[in-house]
């Protein structure tokens, strides 16, 4: 009966000290693990400067061309911007069918749709039946270019969320959805700045091929005139 109690009480020990060290294996991984944890919504520490950035691509399509806000922008980029902008670009709010960013004469051809943190995590969860699908599908089918932008670091949108009911994988599978059904180009990052260049990049772009494309169109009709 003693060799029993004291083989029970071996074992006992040896278990006890296999779950603690399991443990101190653990919390050491995650001590040094990059991915901290931290208060929801939290910003990282690490700062970008907030000085003015020179923007220009190679050559400015035509002069240059007017960008488009909606007018539902509630903090619309472009405001108090660091960028250094071109004058050849300039600014107007009116309201859009599609998306928060185009350029005047191009709005069914080109469209950005902008979100931050929380307008993100509703645009694919209580929004998402009610209003987000079907302006997925309008963009989809009526606008050529489409991109998306999100104000928030793209790993931290997996795993620092706002909601408690938002998971990592819904957030990705998400994501996933909005490039390979619907199309649009995502970017994120937490700053401004960096959003505001992206946008700028992308819808000089996009302006750019849209003008090839009418001029390649004109070509082909004078073409056709020639020959007929």
């Amino acid at each position: 009966m003693i060799l029993l109690a004291n083989s029970s009480n071996v074992a006992r020990h040896v278990i006890l000290n296999a779950v603690f060290q399991h443990g101190q294996l653990l919390y050491n991984m995650r001590k040094k693990s990059k991915f901290k944890t931290k208060p929801r919504g939290a910003v990282r520490k690490k700062s970008y400067p907030k000085k003015k950035v020179d923007w220009a691509p190679v050559k400015l399509t035509e002069g240059g061309f007017t960008v488009i806000i909606d007018t539902r922008e509630r903090k619309p980029l472009f405001k108090n911007s660091t960028l250094d902008i071109p004058e050849e670009i300039k600014f107007k709010r009116i309201k859009l069918n599609h998306g928060d960013y185009s350029i005047e004469g191009y709005e069914n051809k080109i469209c950005i749709e902008r979100k931050q943190q929380s307008d993100f995590e509703s645009y694919i969860s209580s929004e998402y039946k009610i209003r987000t699908l079907g302006k997925l599908i309008a963009m989809r089918n009526e606008v050529k270019w489409r991109g998306f932008v999100v104000e928030h670091d793209y790993d931290d949108l997996h795993l620092d969320t706002i909601s408690p009911n938002m998971t990592m994988e819904k957030v990705r599978n998400h994501l996933a959805s909005l490039e390979v059904h619907y199309g649009l180009h995502i970017f994120c990052h937490r700053d401004r700045t960096m959003i505001e260049m992206k946008v700028l990049d992308w819808l000089a772009r996009a302006y750019k091929y849209c003008k090839l494309d009418e001029r390649r169109k004109i070509e082909q009709a004078g073409e056709t005139l020639r020959q007929g």
